[in-house]
């Protein structure tokens, strides 16, 4: 990502929803230098439920960042506004802030929205950090102070990431771009320290954990006819003990016999045992993308 000029990504932050970013996820980002921030989003107008909501959402977005490896005090981004809030509905998501600041307090109130959603946030001294979107932002909206792109949209300048545009291709995948107007966006390595040896270990043992029952699976399956019906093993759920981004770890194994062997080696499973049960390294290979293949399919784009 930094090759192609990317320092940070936004990802979900939302227990149970498949695209929200994992512990694999989230150490591979940190390996290559990649900043991370983190939103949450069940539906596109549920900062209209209210102050309890605003609270509840703030918890679970909360709780959910350190059990990828991710700091206990994160800022956590809250979308306020993804259907278009018009001025009627300014009280209701006022009330639904007010309810994430219960949770997270001052200093860690972020919001996502368009231009009247944030600048009614920052006005009334309910957001520190802001997300505005292109989308109703149009530069008809524009007050005085505004930053007009003279591309059709206005920019409240205290928004401290501005997303524009969206749909767009990277590494196969459709992203939304998003541009830092400031040092501090809310990021999670910006506050955070280092994390320990001890929890970096903790987090790779339970990939590593993860990974080699996959490999355990398939090897001692292969053997039978399942080598030429590879959908026989995936619809018994193999590809489901594979998180979408713990991939990042089997991925390097695919076309490097040296460290398959080896991590094969480690986990217990050798060459001459896969032999003697008629499987060849290469059927394993192909085993596992076929793994990779359907995860891939069956994860929404973030």
């Amino acid at each position: 990502m930094r090759a192609a000029g990317f320092d940070f990504v936004i990802r979900y932050i939302v227990p149970g929803r498949s695209v929200s970013i994992t512990a694999v996820e989230y150490r591979t980002l940190r390996a290559g230098g990649i900043d991370v921030a983190g939103v949450w989003e069940r539906g596109a107008s549920r900062s209209l439920a209210g102050r309890a909501a605003g609270a509840h959402d703030a918890a679970e977005a909360l709780a959910y960042v350190p059990t990828i490896g991710g700091p206990a005090d994160s800022v956590p981004y809250l979308v306020a506004d993804d259907f278009g809030a018009t001025a009627a509905d300014m009280p209701a998501i006022a009330s639904y802030l007010l309810g994430v600041a219960d949770t997270a307090g001052r200093g860690r109130r972020a919001a996502y929205g368009g231009l009247r959603t944030i600048r009614y946030l920052f006005d009334h001294d309910l957001i520190d950090y802001g997300w505005q979107t292109y989308a109703w932002s149009g530069s008809s909206q524009a007050r005085a102070g505004d930053i007009d792109d003279h591309a059709g949209t206005a920019w409240d300048p205290r928004a401290q990431l501005r997303q524009k545009p969206n749909g767009q291709i990277l590494g196969g995948a459709e992203v939304d771009f998003d541009t830092a107007t400031v040092a501090d966006f809310g990021q999670w390595n910006y506050q955070e320290a280092d994390m320990s040896q001890a929890e970096v270990d903790a987090v790779n043992a339970h990939t590593d954990g993860q990974v080699a029952e996959v490999l355990r699976v398939l090897t001692a399956n292969l053997g039978s006819s399942a080598v030429n019906n590879p959908a026989s093993w995936l619809n018994a759920g193999i590809a489901a003990r594979l998180g979408a981004n713990e991939r990042a770890l089997i991925a390097p194994l695919l076309d490097d016999e040296a460290k398959l062997t080896a991590y094969l080696d480690s986990i217990g499973v050798t060459l001459a045992a896969l032999s003697a049960g008629g499987v060849s390294l290469d059927d394993l290979r192909a085993a596992l993308r076929v793994v990779l293949a359907d995860v891939r399919l069956t994860t929404a784009t973030p």
